[in-house]
């Protein structure tokens, strides 16, 4: 569809921001990196709904979007990674993929509203796709299991399931941490 964003910005074969290539999607860095490695996977052909999709494409997809949730994970080390399906601003399918750190602006909540898009160089978007687009095409793709390094907590940070996560969600799930 030549009106869609991001169908025009698929037919664009260079863009600073791009991640990765794979089969059925690409991987772009979103514009707004409050979360460093915020990225869109954006499925090639254009479908408005992500129930749309024929069954072979929707886990062709999702094998895209594991990959590429691997290698952030890997590559990036944040405590947790958020995915979100949407689709209100631009009706394509695509996936957001939010890393979350301690130092987050909403730690524990939703990762938006975070106050004004932390913007990056042209440079430093450049930097960091091609950085993550190593990760992707260097690595196997198999995630990383939860007790590995990419959830442990930084040095001298509290845990996940410590004292920093009680404070964020009081009593009604302690017998759950």
């Amino acid at each position: 569809m030549a009106e869609c964003p991001f169908c025009r910005l698929l037919g664009s074969r260079r863009h600073a921001a791009r991640i990765a290539e794979f089969e059925h999607s690409v991987a772009f860095l979103h514009l707004d990196q409050t979360h460093p490695g915020r990225s869109v996977l954006i499925l090639k052909r254009h479908f408005d709904h992500y129930h749309e999709l024929p069954e072979p494409l929707f886990t062709a997809f999702n094998r895209d979007l594991r990959r590429l949730a691997a290698a952030l994970l890997r590559e990036l080390r944040p405590q947790r990674l958020n995915y979100a399906v949407l689709g209100n601003v631009v009706p394509h399918v695509h996936w957001h993929l939010i890393p979350r750190y301690l130092d987050d602006p909403n730690p524990g909540a939703p990762p938006w509203p975070a106050g004004e898009p932390r913007r990056l160089t042209a440079d430093q978007y450049a930097a960091l796709a091609r950085r993550l687009g190593l990760a992707v095409a260097g690595r196997d793709d198999a995630p990383p299991s939860a007790s590995g390094p990419a959830f442990q907590s930084s040095p001298g940070a509290p845990g996940v399931r410590g004292p920093w996560l009680r404070r964020l969600i009081p009593n009604r799930l302690d017998p759950l941490l």
